[in-house]
């Protein structure tokens, strides 16, 4: 199945095996995962430290801290992808240092899903550790977790310089070629490299005047600004409309499948909030 999906996608998605998180994953299933991971080749992911009900659980059951349990069962290295890290000690940065593990940082789902904070990027880079920016959402791009990401940190710090946008747009991009043992063929423009390109227009009113290029496409970019990508030498855009689907008539199945898959939901939970509006 595995290589039967990867012929399929021309090797442009990657299975992993997933552990979901440190805190409903037992050693057993964390060996028995590993042995997956080593029989098939596929490297790993899950969540780490995402939050402070996390943090007290596998304190309870196992007397250590989420990246000390992971460390302990052999499920950190630099094959691991592992999201939001957002209550990590000290002690655990230098633990995911020396492991090699990558990290995704998802400040927009971070912040606005409240369970869990958004954790501070440059503690975890200034340490040698590889951070990508994840959106970990259904609704935010690229260019929302750069301009939420940098705003945050910067915030958080308390400073004005870092992290600087050359850091997120790397985050945005070679970070997370590397976070998946891709970046010798994807991340950059390079010979040799996939053609994997996103062209966007510059002569719109949110992004004039450029004075600082990486600046403006970090601060004010958005994804309606993207006139055109190229994935692997193949247009799936070109001036703003997509070429290999009807747009209008996905955004309207989604619809429908949503109002349907609501209804039903509503029929089993009376309370859950109404649609709206109602009708769309």
């Amino acid at each position: 199945m595995r290589r039967s999906f990867t012929d399929r996608t021309i090797g442009r998605i990657q299975c992993q095996i997933a552990a979901h998180a440190p805190d409903n994953c037992s050693p057993w299933m964390l060996a028995e995962l590993n042995d997956l991971s080593q029989t098939y080749g596929l490297r790993r992911t899950t969540h780490l430290a995402q939050s402070v009900g996390e943090v007290e659980q596998v304190r309870k059951f196992a007397g250590v801290t989420p990246a000390e349990y992971l460390r302990d069962n052999d499920w950190l290295g630099d094959d691991v992808l592992a999201a939001h890290w957002s209550h990590c000690t000290e002690s655990d940065i230098e633990i995911l240092a020396e492991s090699g593990v990558h990290i995704a940082h998802c400040p927009a789902s971070g912040s606005r899903g409240g369970f869990h904070r958004a954790a501070n990027m440059l503690s975890i880079v200034d340490a040698g550790v590889n951070v990508a920016l994840g959106t970990d959402n259904m609704s935010e791009d690229m260019f929302d977790a750069m301009k939420i990401g940098i705003a945050l940190n910067r915030g958080k710090r308390g400073d004005r310089a870092r992290p600087t946008p050359g850091e997120m747009l790397d985050a945005a991009t070679i970070n997370g070629a590397k976070a998946l043992g891709r970046e010798a063929d994807l991340g950059s423009l390079k010979v040799g490299k996939h053609a994997d390109i996103v062209m966007v227009n510059l002569r719109t009113p949110n992004m004039t005047p450029v004075i600082n290029l990486l600046s403006n496409l970090v601060h004010y970019g958005q994804a309606g600004n993207v006139e055109a990508v190229m994935v692997a030498g193949r247009f799936l855009m070109q001036d703003g409309e997509l070429t290999t689907m009807n747009e209008q008539d996905v955004l309207r199945h989604a619809q429908e499948a949503t109002v349907s898959a609501w209804g039903r939901l509503s029929e089993i939970y009376p309370d859950i909030p109404a649609l709206q509006p109602p009708e769309w």
